[in-house]
């Protein structure tokens, strides 16, 4: 999966796509986030346990809230 906040990945927010994770009953996945910033509050539900979000860049990927 993919989140772009420009629109060119599978979702434009984080919450998104942990949203599809949750109806699609996928566990074990990679978020891969790319550069931008993201004013969203994440929460990852206890039943995701394999879940990683990777970020494009350490300077340039930005969760904030």
């Amino acid at each position: 999966m993919v989140v772009a906040a420009d629109g060119s990945g599978d979702y434009t927010s984080i919450g998104d796509a942990l949203a599809a994770c949750i109806v699609l009953q996928d566990t074990s996945t990679i978020i891969y986030i790319k550069n931008g910033i993201y004013r969203e509050k994440v929460h990852i539900d206890s039943f995701l346990t394999h879940i990683r979000l990777v970020g494009e860049s350490v300077e340039k990927t930005i969760i904030s809230w």
